[in-house]
């Protein structure tokens, strides 16, 4: 499924994007409220921290998860390091908003209290707060500095170091490759039967066995 792209925002303005229609029609719930803002312009200025935001809607967006903001955003430069989602957590559950990250790691989204957006939009164009500072502070539920109790296990802020694998062997028969490595006798009795299966299909098809090692722990 594809998606409309987004719009290029002005220079520090963030995007607040709906991802919740019907009937074509966008649904904000009751959060236009619940942020403090007023109008101005074409745009939305949130409180005494001067953060504009742009509201967009297109029921294109309709079901737009966090993973699929990245690939959205405009091309062209300045990119804000956020966009705002008023997603359906928000309209019908009553939810803060989801910031979605743009800079570090593109995709992951953390909930913020609805109050509290200019307030945290601020910090994050600042500098005084990064995205990481959101992550490592978010709830059971995903909501930075909420109520839902601290996670039993940390949320990763960095992602894992890239590993280069071995080519496969050119060749016109189809492969076979092994990428685990923890059960050898498991191994031996596949490998027997795609033979087994091979010899009764004849000619028709050929297996070749590779035994690059592609596990993740060697």
């Amino acid at each position: 499924m594809s998606f409309p792209e987004f719009p290029q925002p002005a220079p520090g303005e963030v995007l607040l994007v709906c991802t919740c229609y019907a009937d074509c029609s966008a649904l904000w719930g009751g959060l236009l409220d619940e942020i403090g803002a007023r109008r101005e312009d074409d745009g939305l200025v949130l409180g005494h921290t001067r953060v504009r935001l742009r509201m967009v809607e297109d029921s294109g967006w309709d079901y737009l998860h966090a993973g699929n903001v990245p690939a959205l955003a405009p091309g062209s430069s300045p990119v804000p390091p956020v966009v705002v989602l008023a997603d359906i957590p928000v309209v019908y559950g009553g939810d803060g908003p989801l910031l979605v990250d743009l800079a570090a790691i593109p995709g992951r989204g953390v909930r913020i209290l609805s109050a509290r957006l200019g307030e945290i939009l601020a910090d994050l164009l600042g500098g005084t707060l990064a995205f990481d500072d959101l992550v490592q502070d978010m709830d059971r539920c995903g909501t930075y500095q909420g109520d839902g109790g601290r996670p039993a296990f940390p949320t990763p802020t960095s992602t894992p170091p890239r590993r280069s694998f071995p080519s496969l062997p050119s060749t016109a028969a189809a492969l076979l490759v092994r990428t685990c490595f923890d059960d050898e006798a498991g191994w031996q009795a596949c490998s027997a039967n795609w033979a087994g299966q091979t010899r009764t299909a004849g000619s028709a098809r050929t297996w070749t066995w590779t035994r690059s090692v592609w596990s993740t722990t060697r």
